[in-house]
């Protein structure tokens, strides 16, 4: 959707930010259900990723764009 195409392009160009700063980046006021969902199904595909992914509920949590990792083959 427009809304995760967004959120990636925001991650891309500022890096890695809180949920409350990238809702804003993208055009919302606060974090919604949209938003939520976006970013859910952008973590599930592996596109973006938590910066402390052992505690979610840090104070200090970011959501970041994935590392790809490349394996040889």
């Amino acid at each position: 959707t427009e809304t995760k195409m967004m959120i990636l392009e925001s991650l891309r160009v500022n890096g890695c930010q809180s949920s409350k700063v990238l809702a804003a980046s993208v055009g919302y006021k606060g974090v919604n259900n949209t938003f939520r969902r976006c970013l859910k199904e952008l973590m599930e595909d592996g596109e973006v990723e938590y910066l402390h992914p052992d505690s979610p509920k840090d104070r200090r949590q970011q959501i970041c764009l994935a590392r790809r990792s490349v394996r040889a083959s």
